[in-house]
């Protein structure tokens, strides 16, 4: 077993990470603070009527397919307000969203992608104190845990404390920021372009006739057990 350093590191600290990453002698781990209060989240709480997590109605998996669509398409558009602004964004907030909107200001501002014009869309977001927050409910009710994965597309799992906070929570909250400085650098650059799928729509739809096709040539030809080949299905029945 080999014998390494331990460094035990906190969330904000990955640059820390960066710089003794490639040493072989170190191991980096980094603190979850296990202890860490949560502020808003809150969905085992809510009184309401459930139509797609407590029934049978819809399958298991695509619930989680939904939820990766919907937080991909959340970074897409919070993506293009962090480059047209060109400063960082905050995603996601551990803290009841209709008290930031209680004390933050609306801002409607736009949105621009790399190699790419201006989106015909505007983005609506919430500014406190020179931050910017991109947030939604329903990417609101996710709980984050920690950054593994997504430090390698620019998202940073943070803690801290607003000015919003003053009067009605004592102890630092998370938040998932979009690092504006670490998108516009290779490798996340290209992993997240790969990651929010940002092609032509020709180029989606094409994709998507050929594997329509795929599957419906899959129906009509079966493979012959005696000779190895593929022939009309009709022809075997």
């Amino acid at each position: 077993m080999e014998n390494k350093e331990t460094k035990v590191l906190k969330m904000d600290e990955i640059d820390e990470a960066k710089e003794i990453k490639d040493d072989p002698e170190v191991r980096v781990v980094f603190n979850l603070n296990e202890s860490y209060r949560w502020a808003s989240h809150h969905a085992m709480e809510k009184q309401m009527e459930e139509m797609i997590t407590l029934s049978n109605d819809i399958g298991e998996l695509s619930i989680y397919a939904a939820g990766e669509t919907i937080f991909k398409s959340h970074v897409y558009s919070g993506l293009g307000c962090a480059l047209y602004e060109g400063k960082p964004l905050i995603l996601w907030i551990d803290y009841p969203l209709e008290i930031l909107k209680k004390y933050c200001q609306k801002k409607q501002t736009n949105r621009i992608y790399w190699n790419d014009g201006m989106k015909g869309r505007t983005y609506s977001c919430l500014t406190f104190d020179g931050h910017h927050f991109g947030l939604s409910p329903a990417v609101q009710e996710l709980k984050f845990l920690k950054e593994d994965c997504m430090r390698d597309y620019g998202l940073r799992l943070k803690e801290g404390y607003f000015g919003f906070m003053e009067n009605d929570w004592d102890a630092p909250i998370r938040y998932v920021e979009l690092d504006i400085e670490e998108v516009n650098k290779e490798p996340t650059k290209t992993k997240l372009v790969k990651y929010l799928e940002m092609e032509e729509e020709e180029m989606k739809a094409e994709k998507s006739i050929q594997n329509l096709r795929k599957k419906k040539d899959e129906k009509l030809y079966v493979k012959c057990s005696s000779c190895n080949t593929e022939h009309p299905k009709q022809n075997h029945e």
